[in-house]
């Protein structure tokens, strides 16, 4: 349970690195992320019924498919923010002049 903090930790460095451009953006985004990250937190209690018991077979299936989604998800966004980088990367390159890039020069997200 200890492991939960650190990773959580870890992870809002993360977002607030990776959400970096403009501040309502970020906001929006911390926001979403804390309010999903909470609801885990009230509906995982009502996954653990007594008459589940005292196997509990059903409560580790929709565990381990909370985890195998939440991989999938941040697999997704890996994927989307390795995209993002690429095409930031090849419109550095067209640009003739910083007026016509869009957003700050150097900016890639953070992988």
């Amino acid at each position: 349970m200890a492991q939960v903090i650190a990773g959580y930790l870890v992870l809002w460095g993360w977002v607030n690195n990776t959400f970096a451009r403009e501040p309502a953006k970020r906001a929006v985004a911390i926001a979403f992320i804390n309010g999903t990250a909470q609801i885990g937190t009230v509906v995982g209690t009502y996954g653990w019924p007594s008459n589940w018991g005292p196997i509990y077979r059903y409560s580790y299936a929709i565990s381990i498919g909370a985890i195998v989604i939440s991989t999938a998800m941040f697999g997704v966004m890996h994927l989307h923010l390795k995209h993002l980088n690429k095409q930031i990367e090849k419109s550095e390159r067209i640009a003739k002049d910083t007026e016509e890039r869009q957003g700050p020069v150097g900016f890639r997200y953070l992988i």
